[in-house]
């Protein structure tokens, strides 16, 4: 190579001679410094990773990650904190780029942000699926509670409890209401409410 160039070894671009670090792909030349920023993630791979977010552990074993396996005692929790599995997805998604550079053995940072594309595509495409697949099970759900009479049923008994009356009552007749009335009214709103939900559940245990 002339005029003091020469090829990265990394992405076969031409550089200039004395060079330490590849303007194109990023990598390294100096060996030594190589090893001693191994660990250190790039500045252009500090972003959010949507792979590690959506495919948690999935992702985690692909990336030599395992401490995502922390999502399934999380979801466990979740059913006394359901926010608990959500807050560690996206502590997975603002710590997974970090933990898959020191993990796994890429020393290329545009090497490192294509493969972190394709897992977020990949697991986009999965948390897309996964939503619609519970939208259609409630919507199904649903649908068969209309069908089956249920959900009329639920209704009917929480209409005749004392505070569905009174909210009845109120609503039949809304002249004249006093500030009393409205305020008493939606409390009543609220409580009725309630007692269709849990006339519905009722039902559905039977």
């Amino acid at each position: 190579m002339t005029n003091g160039e020469k090829n990265c070894p990394y992405c076969g671009e031409k550089i200039k001679e004395i060079a330490q670090k590849c303007p194109h792909c990023k990598s390294w030349l100096n060996q030594n410094r190589t090893i001693a920023s191994e660990n250190k993630l790039p500045n252009e791979c500090k972003k959010f990773n949507w792979g590690a977010f959506f495919l948690t552990w999935i992702w985690g074993i692909g990336n030599r990650t395992y401490i995502t396996f922390l999502i399934i005692p999380a979801a466990l929790f979740s059913l006394f904190v359901p926010i608990l599995g959500l807050a560690v997805s996206i502590w997975f998604g603002v710590q997974g780029n970090e933990w898959a550079w020191k993990n796994t053995n890429y020393n290329n940072a545009q090497i490192f942000n294509e493969s972190q594309k394709k897992w977020a595509i990949f697991g986009t495409i999965i948390g897309i699926l996964f939503s619609l697949i519970k939208i259609g099970i409630i919507l199904l759900i649903f649908l068969l509670l209309v069908s089956s009479g249920v959900a009329d049923q639920g209704y009917n008994d929480a209409m005749k409890t004392q505070a569905c009356m009174e909210y009845e009552a109120i609503k039949n007749n809304p002249e004249n209401l006093s500030l009393d009335d409205i305020i008493k009214y939606r409390d009543l709103k609220n409580e009725c409410g309630v007692e269709i939900l849990l006339g519905v559940i009722e039902n559905l245990a039977k």
